[in-house]
């Protein structure tokens, strides 16, 4: 049996243009980058204002990480989880839906938004 990696590692050469964010973030040497939700200044009320410090976290859903990120600038000891571009969320299907296509679409969303979280996890190290 192979030995199974524990950690999901970051691509390589990810470039802005391969990415998507959900969150509105500030990459050091990129700078703002606009995603569909801006929480800046307001995550801490998002997450119920709960105190992180020294706290270990397991976040289902990272998304680009805005809120991963800002846990741990909390002292938080964050575990970020998504799926990767070879899974698929569940989806109802209905009557003549290109499976196959939507499927596919979905795919490389999910891997333009994990490239979101690798970009701005090596500029914020």
């Amino acid at each position: 049996m192979e030995d199974a990696k524990l950690y999901a590692e970051a691509p390589e050469n990810i470039g802005i243009d391969d990415c998507f964010f959900y969150h509105t973030i500030d990459i050091p040497g990129i700078g703002l980058v606009e995603g569909q939700w801006d929480l800046r200044g307001g995550e801490a009320t998002y997450l119920g204002n709960c105190p992180l410090e020294g706290k270990k976290v397991l976040e289902m859903g990272k998304a680009s990480g805005a809120l991963t990120f800002f846990m741990e600038t909390q002292g938080a000891n964050v575990v970020a989880y998504d799926l990767s571009s070879n899974d698929d969320w569940d989806v109802v299907p209905f009557a003549g839906m290109d499976w196959g296509g939507t499927a596919q679409r979905r795919r490389e969303h999910i891997r333009r938004l994990n490239n979101g979280f690798w970009l701005a996890h090596g500029a914020l190290r």
